[in-house]
Parts: C-alpha cells; sequence; structure tokens
C-alpha cells in the first residue's frame, strides 16, 4: 500500500472564460473539485527538461491516488499548505496521478 503523507492538496478547476478579443473575463473563477493527500515526487532531470520544452518552470511534483473526477484537458490549480500552485501537466495512471506544479504565488 502506498503512503501519500507528505500534505493535502486542494484541486480547483479554472473555469474562467475568455472574451471575445482572449482576455480572462473573470480570473476567480475556481470551481472545487477534489481534496487529495498527496506524496512528494522527486524531481528528475527528465522531467525538469520535459517541463523546460512545454514551457513552464517545474516547482513541485507530486502523486496523488487516482481521483475518477479528474477529466482529461482541464486546467488545474492546486491549493498546497505553502501557495498556490498552476497544474502544469498531470499524468493519470490506474492508481495514481502525477501533478507537476508551477509556483503561482503563496495563500492569502
Amino acid at each position: 500500500m502506498q503512503a501519500y503523507n507528505d500534505g493535502v492538496l486542494k484541486l480547483y478547476e479554472d473555469v474562467s472564460k475568455r472574451s471575445s478579443f482572449g482576455a480572462k473575463e473573470n480570473e476567480a473563477n475556481l470551481q472545487y473539485v477534489c481534496k487529495l493527500n498527496y506524496a512528494e515526487m522527486s524531481q528528475r532531470q527528465k522531467d525538469l527538461e520535459f517541463a523546460e520544452q512545454q514551457g513552464f518552470s517545474l516547482s513541485l511534483k507530486v502523486k496523488t491516488p487516482n481521483c475518477k473526477l479528474i477529466k482529461r484537458r482541464k486546467k488545474f490549480k492546486a491549493f498546497l499548505e505553502d501557495g498556490i500552485y498552476d497544474v502544469s501537466y498531470y499524468d493519470v495512471t490506474a492508481e495514481n496521478i502525477f501533478f507537476y506544479l508551477e509556483y503561482i504565488r503563496a495563500r492569502e
């Protein structure tokens, strides 16, 4: 059995819409999805290179149990104890989800 005891991740879907000229209509338009325990993962050189190729800075990589509420091709924000992160990429397996997170700012 896997342990996910490094903290709790609250996941929100970014449901903000864009105006006709491409600007976001409402930055704070986040919809709660689920709360998951997580385990921090090491950032391999391969992960850092992948992040760079995709155009984001990998701040943290975490593993959570799989959650059936996570839909592909959605944009998410992750709220952790130390701050708010953009979910830049995630990989879903039968048992786990691996989140590649980019730090945005501290929580208020």
